[in-house]
């Protein structure tokens, strides 16, 4: 993934409201991501479908 796409990624998923961005005043300027109360319940609930996922993916030969 390029890091413009990235970029994109996390500010969609700054403004969906799952994750927040913290930017810490340093040379360089330091920028960390961190999961919100609302991504923490949407892994939660979608946890069960990734293992459902997996138990029932098909085996590669």
């Amino acid at each position: 993934m390029s890091s413009r796409m990235l970029t994109v990624r996390l500010r969609e998923l700054e403004e969906a409201g799952l994750i927040e961005r913290i930017v810490t005043p340093t040379i360089p300027v330091s920028v960390r991501y961190r999961t919100t109360q609302r991504g923490r319940e949407l892994l939660r609930a979608l946890q069960p479908l990734g293992q459902y996922a997996h138990r029932w993916e098909p085996e590669t030969p």
